[in-house]
């Protein structure tokens, strides 16, 4: 992947995932970054829960 492409597919990610908690806000979720570590391996994720505490988890992959 050519880093204009890197560019380009970073620059998506960030829109989808400011439009993703921006829609989730506007519905009442609580919205955080949660970080897991299992066996040095460590893991984001977007974690939305909601006033019933009901909550949905989106993992935020890491591209260098």
């Amino acid at each position: 992947m050519s880093n204009l492409n890197l560019q380009k597919a970073k620059s998506i990610a960030n829109q989808y995932f400011t439009l993703l908690i921006e829609k989730h806000r506007a519905l009442g979720y609580k919205v955080e970054v949660v970080e897991q570590t299992q066996n040095s391996d460590t893991s984001y994720y977007i974690k939305f829960t909601n006033s019933q505490n009901l909550s949905k988890l989106y993992e935020i992959q890491n591209i260098n």
